[in-house]
């Protein structure tokens, strides 16, 4: 299961490096045509500041950033084949520390559907990348815990760099991609889908 993996990543390197890949996108984000020849289903994230909420003399929790997370099956794989976007959770957090949680659905994806996490360039600033590192990780590890995989992150290339230093506070760090999969190795390739790509691997 591990070495397949591995192999998807290493053919996804490839696709996302071919001059022949469409890299049509939306609003930052790849277009759906190019993900649902590539995953299962995707998860969105969108950071947002909410700059006046929970800001008053007493509290020490605002300003507070807004993680809002949607998702999308691929139309081949969703019940009835309908193609639709669904709000799973937000996700709130005070200098990249998490201070709460909404959730408004279940994460209707199956066992051994692989997928990816796209994060739309409106953080361009990267003011919110602790709370998209925290985020992510908590998405790798609730997904692996459904038989399902994360196979990659695709973001700006501006954040490549930056994301991938955020995500070291949580022991994911840069490899090279080569090394032999062992038991219960999370493992997840961080891009742009352009140049910049990083392998991060969990190490307890």
């Amino acid at each position: 299961m591990r070495c397949a993996i591995i192999c998807c990543l290493i053919i996804l390197c490839q696709l996302l490096g071919s001059n022949q890949a469409v890299l049509a996108q939306q609003s930052g984000i790849f277009s759906n045509k190019w993900l649902d020849q590539r995953f299962d289903w995707v998860i969105y994230l969108e950071p947002k500041e909410l700059e006046h909420y929970l800001v008053y003399p007493s509290s020490g929790l605002g300003p507070v950033t807004d993680v809002r997370m949607t998702y999308r099956v691929n139309p081949r794989l969703a019940a009835n084949h309908v193609d639709s976007t669904l709000h799973y959770e937000d996700l709130w957090y005070h200098e990249g520390r998490p201070v709460g949680c909404r959730r408004f659905g279940k994460l209707n994806i199956q066992s051994g559907w692989q997928g990816a996490i796209c994060i739309s360039d409106a953080d361009s600033g990267h003011q919110n990348t602790p709370a998209e590192a925290n985020a992510i990780v908590r998405l790798i590890l609730e997904i692996n815990l459904l038989n399902c995989n994360v196979t990659a992150v695709l973001v700006p290339s501006s954040m490549v760099s930056p994301l991938c230093d955020a995500m070291g506070q949580f022991q994911f760090f840069r490899t090279d991609g080569s090394a032999p999969p062992g038991p219960s190795r999370l493992e997840v390739l961080v891009c742009s889908g352009l140049s910049d790509r990083n392998f991060m691997v969990y190490k307890p």
